[in-house]
């Protein structure tokens, strides 16, 4: 079995790229002991994985699990008229917090900051909080909907506050909250129950932006073009199984290549290929992940030696070009082309479609 040139290169930078990773590791742990108090525990080095965080700490933590009559407290509060559609103010209790921190009930909001978590509790603590007209929203499936570091500060606090509450709200009204930070469309994916929200998003996202001829300005789309309501419809297009299919080659692909390869361009370029040949796009993939079986003037090694050529960490490719010579190098395998190299410049070549 003939293995690509490129492949050894890719393992040695993945070993360094290991390396560093690990002593980053080192240095998070080190600065957890060092502040063990302090829950912005969850430094700022770690907000990638705060949800995992605070999962580990709140969902998998027994004096965080919640009662039947906890449960039965929550179920009342849902029921109560009082607060159907309309804020109303609300003392919680440990148990209806507890409640209300399951998965089934927590988890479909945004990514959890460290800086407003920090702050509530803060006021907490200080005796700074006060009613105000921000509250807490429950959708008509009884999920939490606005209001998640607020219910967060008062757990961990373990100090319950009184604050408004409504209940009742739809899924396209709940698409409409936004209380200073933006609702991203991987925020708004998790409502739809639509599985890995972000890497999901990205990758459709990218698919639209091509579509637009967006692409040629490095991606760059406003919030009114790209919405919730595009994505599921490029979602339903794919399906479910292409979608997650195309998430895990352009993973495998990552981790071959390294930084060199853009997860959400690799994903976006799956589909598109795949809308012209599934087959031969899985072939196409599946060689340039592994590298092997490609004979000298293979499109797809070429495509690999351009990708080698990206120091690791540094990409110097922009968008445009990396889904160019992406492109360029599928166009060549659909013909059974030969090729020496392959390469695109902007302005100058016309911006190749997928064939």
């Amino acid at each position: 079995m003939k293995m690509g040139t490129q492949q050894i290169a890719w393992e040695v930078s993945e070993k360094r790229s290991s390396r560093r990773k690990s002593k980053v590791k080192q240095v998070i742990s080190i600065r957890r002991e060092e502040d063990p108090e302090e829950l912005a525990l969850f430094n700022k080095k770690t907000e990638k994985t705060m949800r995992d965080l605070i999962k580990e700490k709140v969902f998998n933590d027994e004096a965080y699990r919640a009662s039947k009559e906890d449960i039965k407290e929550f179920e009342a509060l849902l029921k109560n008229k009082e607060y159907w559609r309309r804020g109303m103010p609300c003392t919680f209790t440990m148990g209806l917090l507890r409640a209300i921190v399951r998965e089934e009930v927590f988890g479909y909001n945004r990514k959890i900051s460290q800086d407003i978590l920090a702050l509530a509790m803060k006021e907490i603590k200080t005796g700074e909080w006060m009613l105000t007209h921000q509250g807490i929203a429950f959708d008509v499936h009884g999920r939490l909907r606005d209001g998640q570091h607020r219910i967060l500060a008062m757990l961990l606090t373990e100090k319950p506050q009184t604050i408004l509450v409504s209940t009742g709200w739809t899924d396209k009204e709940c698409e409409k909250v936004d209380t200073g930070r933006f609702r991203s469309i991987s925020d708004q994916s998790q409502l739809y129950d639509i599985p890995r929200p972000v890497e999901t998003a990205a990758a459709l996202r990218t698919v639209f932006c091509v579509q637009k001829g967006y692409v040629l300005n490095n991606g760059g789309t406003s919030r009114i073009e790209w919405n919730i309501k595009e994505e599921r419809k490029l979602y339903k297009k794919y399906g479910e199984d292409l979608v997650m299919e195309s998430i895990r080659l352009s993973e495998k692909l990552r981790k071959a290549a390294g930084k060199r390869a853009v997860r959400c361009i690799n994903s976006a370029c799956f589909l598109l290929f795949a809308e012209k040949d599934l087959k031969q796009a899985r072939d196409f993939f599946d060689k340039l992940i592994h590298g092997y079986n490609l004979e000298k003037g293979s499109p797809i090694l070429a495509l690999r030696n351009v990708l080698s050529k990206v120091e690791d960490g540094v990409s110097t490719l922009d968008r445009p070009y990396f889904f160019a010579v992406f492109t360029l190098a599928w166009n060549h395998y659909r013909r059974g082309e030969t090729v020496k190299s392959i390469d695109y410049e902007h302005g100058v070549d016309d911006f190749p479609n997928a064939i």
